[in-house]
Parts: C-alpha cells; sequence; structure tokens
C-alpha cells in the first residue's frame, strides 16, 4: 500500500494541503502542471533541469525545505502539514539503469512516479490519437504540428489550454497504452508508454 503523507495525531484528510511537482523539464512540464488550479490546496511545480537520478537526488533535499517553508507562511508546524511528492521525468537517450534506478529511488521514498518513454510529448499525442509505436521526441513533435496545425514549440505555455477538451481522451489512450504490456513489466521496456495520466487524475480530484 502506497504511503501517504499526513499530519500527526489527526484523521486523514481528503486533500492535502500541499502538491509539489518535481520536473525534469524547466518550462514544458511546469507550464501544463501549473494550469490546474485548485482549491483549497497549494501546489507548487519545480522545474529543475536536471534528469532521472539527478531529480530524485535533489528532491530528497528539498523536500523538506518546501513544506517548512509551507508550514512557515501558514503559521503551522512542519509535522501538521499533509502534502503530497511527485516527480516527472522521462526515458529519452538515458541509460535503462538510470531510468529505471530513479524510478525505485523515488518509489522507496513514497514518492509519486508520473515518467514517460520516451518524451512527455507523448503525453500531449495522446489526446488526439492512440499510438504504440516506439518513435522518438522528434516524431512526437511532427505529430504535434500536424495535429495542432501550427509548429510544436517544446515551451509552449498554452497547451493545457489547447488540449484541455481532449483531455478525456489522452487519459483513455494513456490507461489503455499502459495496460498493453504485462504486469510487472521493466518500464524501459516499455516503449511507449506514459504515467502522466495518474498525476492528471490525481490534480482533477481537486480543481476548483
Amino acid at each position: 500500500m502506497e504511503k501517504s503523507y499526513k499530519r500527526k495525531n489527526s484523521t486523514r484528510k481528503l486533500a492535502p494541503d500541499l502538491i509539489i511537482i518535481y520536473t525534469e523539464g524547466t518550462r514544458t512540464e511546469p507550464y501544463y502542471f501549473d494550469c490546474f488550479k485548485l482549491n483549497p490546496i497549494t501546489l507548487k511545480t519545480i522545474g529543475l533541469g536536471m534528469n532521472t537520478k539527478s531529480l530524485v537526488r535533489y528532491m530528497e533535499r528539498d523536500v523538506g525545505k518546501v513544506v517548512k517553508e509551507y508550514a512557515k507562511k501558514h503559521d503551522m508546524h512542519i509535522s501538521e502539514v499533509d502534502y503530497i511528492v511527485w516527480c516527472v521525468f522521462d526515458k529519452d537517450d538515458f541509460t535503462k539503469a538510470d531510468f529505471n534506478d530513479a524510478i525505485r529511488i523515488a518509489e522507496s521514498k513514497h514518492y509519486r512516479v508520473a515518467y514517460s518513454n520516451e518524451a512527455f510529448e507523448l503525453w500531449y499525442v495522446l489526446h488526439f490519437d492512440y499510438l504504440d509505436a516506439g518513435i522518438g521526441r522528434d516524431q512526437y513533435c511532427e505529430i504535434l504540428c500536424n495535429k495542432l496545425k501550427a509548429k510544436y514549440e517544446k515551451n509552449r505555455q498554452d497547451m493545457y489550454d489547447e488540449l484541455k477538451d481532449k483531455q478525456q481522451t489522452a487519459i483513455r489512450n494513456s490507461k489503455r497504452l499502459f495496460k498493453s504490456y504485462p504486469p510487472m513489466s521493466n518500464p524501459t521496456s516499455m516503449k511507449p508508454v506514459t504515467k502522466v495520466h495518474e498525476l492528471v487524475l490525481y490534480l482533477n480530484q481537486f480543481l476548483r
């Protein structure tokens, strides 16, 4: 059973006080997730420009600081803060060992992981069509250019709004793609795949 962070000496709340999302990209992913307007939760998205294990190791050092800052701002003791941590990163060209180790380390710390193999743009493509071909980031971008009828720029700030009306299609396609692999499959052997739908579904619970 997945551990959740919760206040000590209190009953568990449906919604946490704070959701922290650490992302590999410094702009693409933060621009997307910052568009989720939550209530009454504080959503903090941190784009690091770090990959796989480097990102997870940074998170280990940084989470306590973020929670402490939240507690101080809200006049709370740090032990009173309910918080959930997510990390978002891609396989890209990193080694199988680095990718798998990053997932293993993150999950051992009870962080939730929304990984993609090969790239985050797969999540965008799934808003339009089901895709189970193991293509790369450049080809995802070509598909998006065709679907959007415009050049896809990696750091576009409007992708959430652009794709919002197709989000349920993306969730269905992403779930279907994940379930197409045998249970307990090695993440590096699952190409293409993305678990971004799990993070989107989680955030959607708390939309205001």
